[in-house]
């Protein structure tokens, strides 16, 4: 990977000007970034200075950029700098930033075009109390941000407004409250009232030690009745009692059976928490559930020639080989306790039920 001066020599020639795709990530700025002017241009100045990181020659002909930019100190002041040509001409934009500044928000204002972002900004405090304007994206269909620190996620995803998002994949810690996740869905649009262009919402957690703690199922039940539109979702890391769950529906269905009427895969990766082993069979109850009350509301009209919309669920457990083997053969026993369940709903509700183990990077069977 160039540097930023390597890449500055390029600039000038007409292979630059002709690249579509580009990765650029920063380890660091180096001695000469940190010697840059105080907001006053004194350089002898040891306080408030200011770090430009200036990306104005990007070639235009851009329409995929990733930026994977170094943590700063907080003494240092930063600011980056993009061309709004280049900005308006990306259909597709990954930024990793965790400045406590506003201008990766206000680069997005220019990104017109974006069809898919991803917007890292780590456990950066968004402590700005200057006004940003919201910042519309007409075109965006994909959206995968990652916000930890809670303040800033109140403040930054209110902002956007995105009319077409179709995919969803949002990041969540459930360390000290279980409705943070209904909180940031509704700064998004995406729930009162649902956002119905969304088909697929992908929620991950922290893995970290310690923090493996069971949530609420109600809070997975009130989100999966407030999008109907649903096709797919992804459950990764996130820890509940399946039984609650599945008692906790019943009830919700008494009242309303609109429960996820269109969706067609579920996928659970690393499903269990703590101790304790996720019990395959009593979760999956939850499909013969729904569809009896779709049934009986005659939302869906279920026959041979016209099976219900759930086809696959899919559970995935990763570092297979650091579980152990006592954690492994827990994770085999109750895949075949549920045996019975797996084969009746493959048989007479055309469900198929599967499972993946994921070791190193991408081996599985």
């Amino acid at each position: 990977m160039a540097s930023l001066d390597e890449a500055s020599e390029m600039t000038g020639s007409p292979s630059w000007l002709l690249i579509q795709s580009m990765e650029l990530e920063l380890w660091s700025i180096g001695a000469r970034g940190l010697a840059a002017v105080d907001e006053e241009g004194d350089l002898t100045s040891p306080s408030r200075k200011k770090v430009i990181l200036n990306f104005l020659d990007l070639p235009s002909s851009l329409t995929s950029l990733s930026l994977k930019l170094p943590p700063w100190p907080a003494s240092f002041k930063t600011s980056l700098v993009l061309e709004a040509e280049t900005l308006n001409n990306l259909a597709s934009l990954s930024i990793c930033c965790d400045w406590d500044t506003t201008d990766v928000l206000r680069a997005l204002r220019d990104c017109q075009n974006l069809q898919s972002l991803v917007l890292d900004l780590n456990k950066s405090p968004q402590s700005w109390k200057c006004s940003v304007q919201q910042i519309v994206l007409p075109l965006l269909r994909s959206l995968d941000i990652t916000i930890r620190n809670y303040c800033a996620a109140s403040r930054i995803l209110p902002l956007l407004v995105l009319p077409q998002l179709v995919d969803l994949r949002l990041f969540v810690d459930f360390t000290h409250d279980d409705r943070e996740l209904e909180r940031r869905l509704a700064y998004l649009n995406i729930i009162s009232p649902p956002a119905l262009s969304l088909r697929s919402l992908t929620i991950h957690s922290s893995t970290f030690v310690g923090l493996k703690r069971k949530i609420n199922p109600e809070v997975l039940i009130s989100i999966f009745f407030s999008i109907p539109s649903l096709r797919h979702f992804t459950l990764d890391t996130i820890f509940f009692d399946p039984k609650a769950f599945t008692q906790g529906l019943r009830k919700r269905l008494e009242s309303d059976a609109d429960f996820l009427p269109l969706v067609q895969s579920m996928r659970l990766i690393d499903v269990d928490g703590g101790l304790d082993v996720f019990d395959i069979n009593t979760f999956l109850h939850f499909v013969t559930l729904r569809r009896s009350y779709l049934q009986r509301e005659g939302l869906q009209r279920v026959t041979p020639c016209q099976p219900d919309s759930l086809r696959t669920i899919l559970f995935e457990y990763r570092d297979r080989k650091t579980q152990g083997d006592d954690r492994l053969e827990k994770q085999y026993r109750q895949y075949e306790l549920a045996s019975d369940t797996i084969d009746l709903l493959k048989k007479s509700y055309y469900v198929v039920v599967d499972r993946v183990f994921k070791w190193s990077e991408d081996l599985k069977y």
